[in-house]
């Protein structure tokens, strides 16, 4: 049995993943999006992983032609013809609990749409766009102040879930499916957002101008600008706007307040690269004083730095401490699966201050995660050929 897969990005790195661990017998094929440079960044590149796992490369012609196979689509970045198959096997993972969102930003428009949940939809490839009948779906909750970068994750997060919870039923040709309702059916076209060109409508309530913030909220791409002002949340707060709406009402330190259709709101002034700087030796009271929204605690740079990671590198023990206690994950990584622990092995090393790591490890580190080269925080230090770190972690082995 062959199986193809086309795509891209975590997704697409850990379902190949799970099947290399735990499918015998199969021989796995890649097609690659356009777009992967061979480099990870915010996401994994599949080509990279692919390259490195010796998964043969094919064209999206060769698929048509390959049989005893299936065709799975994981963020693919083309559409496929299912009449050049020589098998009906051809299904895909749709960010969205499919027939509502079919097409293009469904990390903007269930916000824009004000959304209370949305999912993720397994499903087979018709001649329609997000039209074949359902397989498998999982729906989810969207929180009160969801952005399109962390409601992203979630499907990334969810259709990874979905896809190895179904692939040994897509092998084996035991799955079953049903057609789509048209009922509350909805589609928006490529056309439907210019990220070229994202404006916010000030002339809307507040409630609305916040959806707007939200939904086009995604650090990898873009932020909303608002009179010239990049923003990263805001809230609405309880006086009536007085002013036309969209005048700037205020301009301080940390924010603006603009005037709408009814209530006034204030919008926060991106500050991450200022809130990372701080980071490396800065009390919790210090930031609490830095930051409008708490959500910019579990931002990440271009290099997936994120305020924990930065705060374990330099060794401040006591603001990974407060960070994990507001949400913060003892386990992040950067963008090559470089975790907090491994950061702080790193600020031992060159500090040879070895007194709080046991601090560190029973906030919930987990000292079996390998980073994306296959390395545990043990080989590391096993390598590092210091007896001082080597006894540190030493009680820790299991």
């Amino acid at each position: 049995m062959n199986i193809v897969i086309a795509g891209k990005n975590n997704i697409a790195v850990y379902v190949t993943e799970w099947i290399l661990d735990n499918i015998k017998d199969i021989s796995i094929y890649a097609i690659f999006n356009k777009n992967d440079s061979g480099t990870d960044h915010g996401q994994r590149s599949f080509k990279k992983f692919c390259y490195e796992k010796k998964i043969k490369e094919i064209s999206l012609d060769d698929s048509y032609l390959m049989k005893d196979s299936i065709f799975l689509s994981l963020e693919f970045d083309r559409i496929v013809n299912p009449m050049l198959f020589s098998h009906d096997k051809i299904f895909n993972i749709h960010f969205s609990s499919l027939p509502k969102y079919k097409g293009m930003f469904t990390s903007a428009w269930p916000i824009l749409n004000n959304e209370s949940h949305s999912g993720v939809t397994l499903h087979k490839i018709d001649h329609g766009i997000d039209t074949g009948p359902i397989i498998a779906q999982r729906n989810f909750e969207l929180d009160g102040d969801e952005t399109a970068k962390s409601l992203y994750l979630k499907y990334i997060k969810f259709g990874t879930e979905l896809v190895i919870a179904n692939i040994e039923g897509l092998l084996d040709d035991s799955y079953t499916c049903s057609p789509q309702s048209s009922d509350h059916s909805s589609y928006y076209s490529k056309s439907s957002i210019n990220y070229e060109n994202i404006k916010i409508d000030l002339n809307k309530t507040a409630f609305e101008i916040i959806k707007q913030i939200n939904a086009f909220t995604f650090r990898d791409f873009q932020l909303p600008l608002v009179h010239g002002v990049c923003i990263y949340g805001g809230g609405i707060l309880k006086q009536k706007s007085t002013a036309k709406p969209g005048v700037l009402v205020e301009n301080e330190k940390q924010k603006i307040k603009i005037a709408t259709i009814d209530y006034d709101v204030e919008l926060y002034k991106d500050n991450f690269y200022d809130v990372l700087e701080a980071c490396k030796f800065c009390t919790a009271g210090e930031l609490k004083k830095m930051i409008c929204i708490d959500r910019i605690l579990f931002e990440k740079n271009e290099k997936g730095w994120s305020p924990i990671i930065v705060a374990a590198y330099n060794g401040n023990v006591d603001l990974v401490k407060w960070l994990v206690e507001v949400g913060a994950d003892i386990n992040d990584r950067n963008n090559n699966g470089t975790t907090v622990i491994m950061y702080y092995k790193d600020y031992m090393s060159r500090s040879r201050d070895f007194s709080r790591l046991k601090e560190i490890i029973n906030l919930g580190v987990d000292l079996s995660l390998k980073d994306y080269a296959g390395k545990t925080v043990f080989d590391y230090i096993n390598n590092s050929s210091d007896s001082l770190l080597i006894d540190a972690f030493e009680g820790f082995r299991k």
